[in-house]
């Protein structure tokens, strides 16, 4: 990765960015936080469920 070109630049702060909002988030609202965590992984699991159920082997 060239640290010269301007995108990798950007790609490099939007990323460190991006987890220093996470984690200031986190801190602030770790219940919201995990209610969300714990739902967007219920809805994985269910999926994932559903898919095999449709598919059977």
């Amino acid at each position: 990765m060239d640290l010269s070109e301007p995108t990798d630049a950007v790609t490099i702060g939007v990323g460190v960015g991006a987890v220093v909002a996470l984690l200031v988030y986190v801190a602030n609202y770790p219940t919201l936080f995990a209610v969300g965590t714990g739902g967007f992984v219920a809805v994985v699991v269910a999926a994932v469920l559903f898919g095999r159920t449709l598919k059977p082997e």
